[in-house]
């Protein structure tokens, strides 16, 4: 009966191994599930993958709205945990706010940089809402599926 019971364990265990991708999981520093393990996460990892087009697409409408005379270093970002945020040059803020160009009534100052002022604005807020803390879902989702397999992140 101990035979059978660590026999079952080997081979859960190399399971459980198959469904980490080992090289992916160095460089990241935690436990990284392998594609094609679980739908849902693959799709995640997708979305994740792609935000750099939709960041860039977002900040292009977001500075065609603003005065073409400030040729603003306009970015909207993301941050785990604290979300999607329109981030312009701290030396742009007064002249932008002068002229009307930047309601603040419509944008909420999120903090300062030494450079940088971050903002959240009405596409921001959608984003948080429609994509969620992505990478918190990716790191979770994750941890769920190891779990499962028998596998903690940590």
């Amino acid at each position: 009966m101990k035979r059978l019971g660590m026999q079952s364990y080997k081979a859960s265990y190399i399971l459980r191994l198959s469904q980490i991708d080992h090289d992916a999981s160095m460089i990241n520093h935690r436990a990284v599930v392998k594609r094609g393990v679980n739908v849902e996460l693959d799709a995640m990892k997708q979305t994740y993958e792609g935000m750099g087009d939709l960041l860039e697409e977002t900040a292009k409408k977001i500075a065609s709205e603003i005065s073409e005379e400030h040729n603003l270093d306009l970015n909207v970002i993301y941050f785990p945990q604290i979300g999607f945020l329109v981030t312009i040059p701290a030396n742009n803020i007064d002249g932008l706010v002068e002229e009307g160009s930047l309601d603040e009534g419509k944008w909420e100052r999120m903090f300062t940089s030494n450079d940088r002022v971050y903002y959240k604005d009405f596409r921001t807020k959608e984003m948080d809402e429609t994509l969620g803390d992505i990478w918190a879902l990716i790191c979770g989702k994750s941890s769920l599926v190891l779990n499962v397999s028998g596998l903690a992140t940590h």
